[in-house]
């Protein structure tokens, strides 16, 4: 035999590819892969950096991670490439390493395929002024943002002076499809137009309102404080956006006084395509006013989140954010497309006694339990109970929190709230042992 022929069989390029694929989230595989041969190098490479989170040092003798990021590019620039999300966190260490000289400038033009952006100054308070962060930093941050690569954005416990320049950070990122404000605050209290709407917009290239087409959002997640949110929509609604919400699939909202509901009745009207809606309700104490609130018209979407606080301190309340989903649901009739309801019940253990809200399960399970889908003549909605019994918020920051478990008598008395959608087989009852965080999490893309 010939040389040629004790040559082991080389693998295709493409199964390479799946191989490398599967092991995507297996980063300890993905560097041993990287060091194996040049058809792995590539793309194991592309699997380790495509996903980048940048944050302070993780020891008093290291540098940055965002300086060894740079040290990186310089040695291997075409793995800048590879770079499709990042993430840049402020609060880990307790520093605010964005407030202060670094290397972003510099490696920020380098990611010329980069999609997704999430900067995050804390968990729940703004701890990062953008105002604050060197001059070199934000023109490379905004020049980023405006990129029409850029499909994602979110911004976490970030403080803005103004609402103007809140809307001058986002107003002009043309490839834009989700976008998303946890906990971001205004100093000032004032609405949008303190300045000249020209001005404004002037200093992010050609305005809005001028003959350019608005990007579509498919996903908006808000989480602002007072009338904030509202003043944000009157912009995103109004004919200086940059943005459409006609075909906006997914809406998720954290309403801090009540009357931000307005805001859901607002996106529902707007939008025909919303398929997934998550709102939680009274995160920041229900207010009396919330039987005031007008019902929504839930007939578009399919999946339906909401979460409350339930308490028999101010019963009344908790029974008025009861009442409105019943309301809203009745509103919809026969066009209801809902196909599963996630209700989320934050409640402190003294009020783990149910049976004073009994009037509300029952109307809601008689909803539920009629709402039949269209063509489906035999099922109504199904509903996934979810109890998440609150803690002491600094033992949830705890790495070795483990949350306590609700009895089986107590989950046995929900079940048994709902007697008809039980009936049918479409409930379930289930105890949340994660972090409240972890919840937002999964609705905002919260960095924890």
């Amino acid at each position: 035999m010939g040389n040629d022929s004790e040559l082991p069989p080389q693998i295709p390029q493409e199964l390479v590819d799946r191989i490398i694929e599967e092991l995507s989230k297996d980063k300890d595989s993905l560097r041993a892969c990287a060091l194996t041969c040049q058809s792995f190098k590539v793309p194991s490479q592309k699997g380790l950096f495509h996903h980048i989170k940048l944050k302070g040092s993780d020891s008093l003798n290291r540098p940055l991670l965002c300086e060894r990021f740079h040290s990186i590019l310089q040695t291997s620039s075409h793995i800048a490439g590879y770079v499709k999300d990042l993430v840049l966190v402020n609060h880990e260490d307790g520093t605010s390493w964005l407030t202060e000289g670094n290397s972003l400038p510099s490696i920020l033009p380098q990611l010329t395929n980069l999609e997704r952006i999430h900067v995050s100054g804390g968990l729940w308070e703004a701890s990062l002024c953008f105002d604050e962060m060197p001059l070199a930093v934000k023109k490379s941050l905004l020049e980023v943002i405006r990129s029409p690569k850029i499909t994602h954005l979110g911004l976490q416990a970030v403080r803005f002076t103004t609402m103007d320049e809140l809307v001058e950070t986002i107003a002009v990122s043309p490839g834009l499809k989700s976008l998303a404000l946890f906990s971001v605050e205004i100093e000032e209290d004032n609405h949008l137009g303190s300045r000249d709407p020209q001005e404004r917009l002037g200093r992010t290239g050609e305005g809005p309102n001028q003959s350019k087409l608005r990007a579509d959002l498919s996903s908006l997640s808000l989480f602002m404080k007072d009338q904030k949110p509202t003043w944000l929509m009157d912009w995103l609604l109004g004919p200086e956006s940059s943005y459409s919400l006609a075909h906006l699939n997914k809406f998720s909202l954290i309403a801090d006084k009540t009357d931000q509901l307005s805001i859901v009745n607002r996106v529902a009207s707007t939008s025909q395509c919303l398929q997934e809606m998550n709102v939680t309700l009274g995160f920041g104490g229900i207010e009396e006013n919330y039987l005031d609130t007008p019902a929504q018209d839930l007939s578009s979407p399919y999946n339906v989140d909401f979460g409350f606080f339930l308490s028999s301190e101010f019963q009344s309340s908790s029974q008025a954010v009861i009442d409105w989903w019943c309301n809203s649901l009745e509103q919809s009739g026969p066009n209801l497309k809902l196909e599963t309801l996630n209700m989320y019940v934050l409640v402190e253990a003294e009020d783990l006694d149910f049976e004073d809200f009994s009037l509300g399960w029952q109307r809601l399970d008689g909803i539920l339990a009629g709402s039949l889908r269209q063509g489906d003549e035999n099922n109504g909605v199904s509903l996934i109970l979810w109890i998440k019994l609150m803690e002491d918020a600094e033992e949830e920051e705890e790495e070795e929190f483990q949350a306590q478990t609700i009895s089986r008598e107590i989950l046995g008395k929900l079940e048994d709230a709902f007697p008809m959608v039980k009936a049918k087989g479409m409930l379930q009852v289930c105890q949340m042992t994660e972090k409240v965080a972890s919840y937002f999490a999964r609705f905002f893309g919260v960095q924890l």
